[in-house]
């Protein structure tokens, strides 16, 4: 136990020099030594700290009359041939009457466009719910789900899709929820 904290002590010393150094491109060297340290521990000394977690490649598609989302950021939505960019606010598909409804943060403006593909880049969000709704989950973990119910995913990143009759979230997450009927159950 004593080499471990010895380790720790020596990792901390490792962190704090490259935070110092990390501008004359010592950063990567000192990298280097933190992952080799870790390796040789069968873990990180700190517990994680500074580690995001292992982050599952999901593609979540979700098949919704109305769909509903709020950004967390400002983000880039691409609906052909036109690029609407920095837009923060509530995007609002709505395949009953086949438009797509935004709404910008801060404003009572509202913007109505006929229902066509359009999809945002490098999108993150730190939670997202939807609640009984058609869904099917494609991942390398757990193969294919699919299923009506509510589901939770936690620290998404990549990239959000509409479609001509489903939206889709194609890229990482931390964890996924997914609550059907009775049953209950985690993919992480």
């Amino acid at each position: 136990m004593d080499w471990k904290i010895l380790a720790a002590s020596f990792a901390a010393l490792v962190i704090v020099s490259s935070i110092i150094l990390g501008g004359f491109g010592l950063g990567d060297f000192f990298s280097d030594i933190i992952n080799t340290i870790g390796g040789f521990l069968g873990s990180s000394p700190f517990g994680g700290l500074g580690a995001s977690g292992s982050e599952l490649s999901v593609l979540i598609l979700f098949y919704p009359s109305v769909f509903s989302l709020e950004t967390e950021q400002a983000v880039n939505l691409t609906i052909s041939p036109a690029t609407l960019e920095m837009f923060d606010g509530k995007i609002t598909v709505d395949y009953e009457n086949e438009i797509i409804r935004l709404n910008p943060e801060n404003t009572d403006l509202s913007i109505e466009l006929p229902l066509q593909e359009a999809i945002i880049e490098d999108i993150q969000f730190s939670k997202i719910f939807v609640e009984e709704m058609d869904f099917e989950i494609i991942s390398e973990e757990s193969g294919q789900t699919t299923g009506t119910g509510n589901v939770e995913i936690f620290d998404f990143s990549g990239d959000f899709k509409i479609g001509a009759d489903r939206v889709e979230f194609n890229g990482t997450s931390l964890k996924i929820s997914v609550k059907t009927g009775d049953s209950e159950w985690e993919l992480k």
